[in-house]
């Protein structure tokens, strides 16, 4: 036994315009990456401000003060902090970065030298998702928070 069945919308225009829209914005979300990036960035900010890394664990503390920074950790002149930049990679993507050749010794740590791993380049998992949940909120409505 076959069924046939139809569906009529009622604004039918309006319907295909807003699913246009909703496509373009999620193959070309160029809006969304800068929103992504910015916020991404900040985080790494924060990271510094905090002086955190991954689940909240703390920078292991200086051994001594520093000439310029004081107590802060990874902070003496701000050059490594100031150069974490962000661009827009393709339709997708995002990247963060430092181009400071002992960025990764203090991200990832540096036995040899006895450098302490003191993550900074990260973003927490609840960042991960909140951003998973603007991307739907800016494909359905257009909008980002």
């Amino acid at each position: 036994m076959a069924f046939n069945f139809g569906v009529t919308v009622i604004g039918d225009k309006l319907v295909r315009r807003r699913l246009d829209r909703m496509a373009k914005r999620g193959l070309q979300p160029k809006d969304f990456q800068m929103f992504l990036g910015g916020k991404g960035f900040k985080e790494i900010m924060t990271n510094f401000q905090k002086e955190v890394g991954p689940s909240n664990k703390r920078w292991d503390r200086l051994k001594s003060p520093r000439k310029r920074g004081g107590s802060k950790v990874l902070q003496d002149t701000g050059r490594l902090r100031n150069s974490v930049k962000w661009r827009p990679i393709g339709n997708s993507d995002v990247m963060l970065w430092s181009n400071l050749k002992y960025a990764a010794a203090h991200n990832f740590g540096y036995p040899p030298h006895n450098l302490p791993q003191r993550k900074f380049m990260y973003v927490p998992n609840k960042f991960a998702r909140a951003m998973a949940i603007s991307f739907a909120r800016y494909v359905v409505e257009g909008v980002t928070r």
